[in-house]
This record gives C-alpha cells, structure tokens and sequence, in this order.
C-alpha cells in the first residue's frame, strides 16, 4: 500500500497509519467530548458553522460547490423530521434503506439519520 502523505505507519501487518502527533497514542475522544458521527457534526458546527463540510461537483468541467457545516445540519434535520413524518420512530431501533448512488444527497440522507438515532442501511 502507499502511505498517506505526512502519516507514520503505526502497524506493519494491517498497514494502519496515524498522524505523527498520535503514533504512541490515540486522540482522547474524551478531550474533545466526541463519541459518535454525529457529535463530530455538532463539534465542527462549534468550531466553525460556516465552513465548507461537503464540496461537490456535478461534473469535472464544473467548479465545486459546497455545503457549510451549519448549511448540512439544517438539511439534515429537515431530511430526518420528514422521515419520522413517514411514521419510522426517532429510535437506534430504527432502520431505514436509502437506494441511490454515491453523491452529496446520498451522504445527507445518511447523515439525516443521526440527530434522530436512527440507522441507515
């Protein structure tokens, strides 16, 4: 495998890589107070709700587009409140489908499903 630019490799065997500050150790998720996908949502909305989360483009000739952290948290929310307007219940037993391809929508629609502990699948 090729290594990622400016990362250690920490693991030989299964080819796991680290950034240099962290090849002894792990980032304590605790320091940062973040545990699941959709804390790091909420945590990069603290740090800065209008920077760029998702970049896009609809084509190669195309410039990209993006989306900022707090553009993404407002579709988000509207995505998942339509989607326990369908009748699914804002539960981690909750699990839904999403049939599309690879694209920004499809990322969202993942991401919809967070703020209401509902799964994806």
């Amino acid at each position: 495998p090729i290594p990622p630019t400016g990362a250690v490799e920490i693991d030989p065997k299964e080819h796991i890589y680290a950034h240099p500050k962290y090849t002894d150790r792990l980032l304590d998720t605790n320091t940062l107070d973040v545990k699941t996908i959709y804390e790091v949502l909420l945590h990069g909305i603290q740090l800065g709700p209008d920077r760029p989360q998702f970049s896009f483009r609809h084509s190669s000739d195309q410039p990209f587009k993006s989306y900022t952290y707090k553009q993404v948290f407002e579709i988000i929310k509207e995505i998942g409140s339509g989607i326990v307007n369908t009748g699914l219940q804002p539960s981690s037993e909750t699990l839904f489908g999403i049939y599309a391809s690879a694209s920004v929508n499809y990322a969202l629609c993942l991401y919809s499903a967070w703020p209401y502990s509902m799964i994806p699948i």
